[in-house]
């Protein structure tokens, strides 16, 4: 990770580790080789809330090489996601960032969101955004 994170708080959830990190930027890694399921994404949403407290935030979530999601589990997530400022995607496998890049264009979030391979990429993103994200591009 870049030198200059900070991490304020952390917890590690049963498929995924999460941290709060400074400048409002809250970041999720699922581990590599389980499969996401509504579970996961109630356990997600309920530390996000506890370790927020409701602030708005900047999300990266980091996805491994193995990870997949239930179809069930990405139609949950997309109706139970947080208000957010932007979303940065880490994926390691080039057949997932195609997926997601697609994924993304047909449905079009009010939140920008892009796709990168390293996490200290998104994170300079994200940082590039300031504390309130431009609007999304039509």
């Amino acid at each position: 990770m870049v030198q200059d994170i900070v991490v304020l708080n952390e917890r590690k959830l049963t498929n995924a580790d999460v941290r709060l990190l400074l400048d409002d930027i809250f970041h999720i890694q699922w581990n590599g080789g389980d499969d996401i399921e509504i579970s996961d994404i109630d356990e997600l949403s309920a530390a996000f809330e506890e370790m927020t407290q409701g602030r708005k935030m900047k999300v990266i979530q980091e996805f491994d090489h193995f990870t997949s999601i239930s179809n069930e589990a990405r139609r949950y997530a997309a109706e139970k996601a947080p208000d957010v400022t932007a979303v940065a995607y880490v994926i390691k496998g080039l057949g997932q960032q195609m997926v997601l890049r697609f994924y993304l264009k047909i449905r079009r979030r009010k939140v920008n969101a892009k796709v990168f391979m390293e996490v200290e990429d998104a994170w300079r993103w994200l940082e590039s955004l300031g504390n309130s994200a431009p609007s999304p591009k039509p």
